[in-house]
């Protein structure tokens, strides 16, 4: 008996080196990076973490396919369109929270500006009842309000979308986490001053929970029947998003995900520095304590010549081996060749490719042709491992049964 199972643990080993080769180890300063894993985006050969690098809509590292665009956004989708939506102006008041943190104050107010657009038909939907979701869209930098519709043609691309039936009409709410210069009796937030990004980006969960979005969705039919009840806000997050570029993705991580978790569904971060704010907890950690809250869709861009890039990578990469996201199932990751810092071409292109990702979850971008080559081999060694104890157990039960008759 000894000698059969050992017979069978042989060819077990020969089977598996057959499916499964032992690779050399190779150090990533020498590795070609040739190929990755589908889903944990490990190097076959040295085990870094890579992104995907599609061309013509396939990975060049693996089998993965998308319908994001690597490139700037085609002309024609950034042109005006006769069914044009509105761009609104509002002033509303909120807390000055970071002038209270800063001066050590309480009950500071001010009044800032958002800017909100409103699809084409708004009105008529809205006196028929139409209930619209909401993108909440955040500038670079110290920008203001109208940093997206004077650096982008953010309007006519948002027209054209919706007009083509990529998008389902959407009210996207534009504020900023910035002041306005001269505000406070001189005592401004800055970005030269130190520690002020931090604060701006981390005390804007308040603002953003506690005026921006009941201002927006008391005032337009949106899917929230009382946004002045976080109650009601939390069983409506399925319907908005939160998205900006630069310092504004990391705001989008800080004040939305971090912070606004349960009220808060999809997520866009567009050529962000992750890696250069103070406040950012692991995505893990957030997820452990959310409550049962969860990511429905985490879209990540950025250009392999933006100066945001080396910053950004890391982190996705370590959302995905802690498991905190699956890449390409409620996150992506995608590398633009050649574009740099530069809202107009790389950040425009990434709204574009999250839009579709938001509210409708799997209608375009990046999809997994199912299972990965390292899945394969594990189902095929574990059928193996199955199938030869199935042998030999059937094996054994046969020379018991003719021992037994010769005796």
């Amino acid at each position: 008996m000894v000698k059969r199972l050992g017979s069978v643990i042989l060819v077990l080993v020969m089977i598996f080196a057959i499916f499964v080769p032992v690779q050399a180890a190779v150090s990533p300063e020498d590795c070609p990076h040739e190929k990755h894993d589908e889903h944990t985006l490990l190097c076959n050969e040295c085990g870094t973490p890579i992104a995907h690098d599609y061309v013509d809509g396939k990975c060049t590292h693996c089998a993965s396919k998308t319908n994001f665009i690597v490139t700037e956004v085609d002309p024609k989708r950034t042109a005006e369109n006769e069914k044009a939506g509105t761009v609104v102006s509002h002033d509303y008041d909120t807390r000055a929270y970071v002038t209270e943190e800063k001066l050590g104050l309480t009950d500071v107010f001010t009044q800032k500006r958002m800017n909100v657009y409103l699809p084409y038909g708004y009105e008529e939907g809205a006196a028929a009842g139409k209930q619209y979701n909401v993108l909440y869209l955040l500038p670079g930098g110290m920008a203001n309000e109208d940093f997206w519709l004077d650096k982008t043609a953010v309007k006519n691309l948002l027209d054209n979308m919706i007009a083509e039936g990529l998008i389902e009409p959407i009210i996207v709410a534009m504020p900023t986490y910035a002041y306005r210069e001269g505000q406070f009796g001189g005592h401004e937030v800055t970005i030269d001053n130190p520690g002020d990004i931090d604060l701006l980006l981390d005390l804007f969960a308040l603002e953003l929970r506690e005026y921006v979005i009941p201002f927006v969705e008391s005032k337009y039919s949106t899917y929230a029947d009382n946004a002045n009840d976080i109650a009601n806000l939390q069983a409506t997050r399925s319907h908005r998003a939160m998205a900006g570029f630069s310092a504004g993705g990391g705001c989008t991580y800080i004040s939305g995900l971090q912070n606004n978790l349960d009220i808060f569904s999809y997520f866009g971060i567009f050529s962000s520095s992750m890696g250069r704010y103070n406040h950012v907890l692991p995505l893990a950690d957030i997820l452990s304590d959310s409550e049962g809250y969860g990511i429905d869709y985490m879209y990540n861009g950025n250009g392999t010549k933006d100066s945001s890039y080396e910053y950004h990578l890391p982190y996705y990469f370590d959302w995905v081996a802690t498991g905190a996201i699956d890449d390409n199932v409620n996150a992506c990751l995608v590398v633009k060749p050649e574009m740099d810092h530069n809202i107009g071409t790389s950040g425009i292109a990434d709204l574009y490719n999250a839009l579709p990702m938001f509210f409708v979850t799997g209608k375009a971008g990046a999809r997994s042709n199912g299972l990965s080559t390292r899945d394969i081999i594990i189902i095929i060694a574990v059928v193996v491992v199955i199938l030869a104890i199935a042998v030999f157990t059937l094996k054994h039960l046969s020379d018991k049964k003719k021992r037994k008759d010769q005796v």
